[in-house]
């Protein structure tokens, strides 16, 4: 009986989402409503949708949480929010699953980017630090949103903390591992070509 609840909680425990599902979840091009509908399938909270020509929905789409622009503007991308305003602009979507914040912005109806900032705690090596495995748990997230990337920039100790990928989730992304950070040491973007 006390291994079938173990097996029961371990179960449970798999199908718990993790902050990376915030991304790996979606493809950049696809619909708001369904990133709306696989949000609310992943548990996740606080999601709440910003239209464009509303109060505070730039802050809250792009300024706040993991803070899309800042990424945007760190990865030099020429980026479509501010284009066609104020006739017409982005919608963007937010939302949080286990402490750590997303956001979405859509153009045209499409999801055209995605960012999420993940802590410290989230991603922090192993104890021992010259154990090979050491980084798992940051090579784990990396890896959960994008297989295949390429070292984008290394410390001062040849550690890699900066990637890229042509062919992330249908678009581009970048990465940034910063330890220092205790708030966002693992920083994630995600766009349309």
């Amino acid at each position: 009986m006390v291994s079938l609840v173990a097996l029961v909680c371990s179960v449970a425990m798999a199908a718990e989402p993790t902050p990376t599902d915030l991304l790996s979840s979606f493809s950049v091009g696809v619909g708001q409503k369904q990133v709306l509908e696989g949000l609310k399938q992943l548990g996740a909270t606080d999601i709440e949708k910003h239209r464009f020509d509303q109060p505070g929905a730039f802050a809250a789409g792009v300024m706040t949480g993991p803070g899309m622009l800042a990424m945007v503007n760190r990865a030099d991308v020429d980026s479509p929010l501010f284009a066609d305003l104020p006739k017409k602009g982005p919608t963007f979507v937010t939302a949080r699953v286990g402490g750590t914040d997303a956001s979405y912005a859509f153009v045209g109806g499409k999801l055209w980017g995605m960012s999420v900032a993940l802590p410290y705690r989230k991603v922090k090596p192993t104890a021992e630090p010259f154990a090979s495995d050491r980084l798992a748990p940051l090579e784990t997230a990396i890896g959960s949103v994008c297989k295949s990337r390429q070292v984008a920039g290394k410390d001062e100790y040849n550690n890699a903390i900066a990637w890229k990928s042509q062919s992330c989730r249908g678009g581009v992304a970048h990465i940034w591992y910063d330890p220092t950070d205790r708030d966002a040491a693992l920083k994630m973007l995600v766009h349309r070509r």
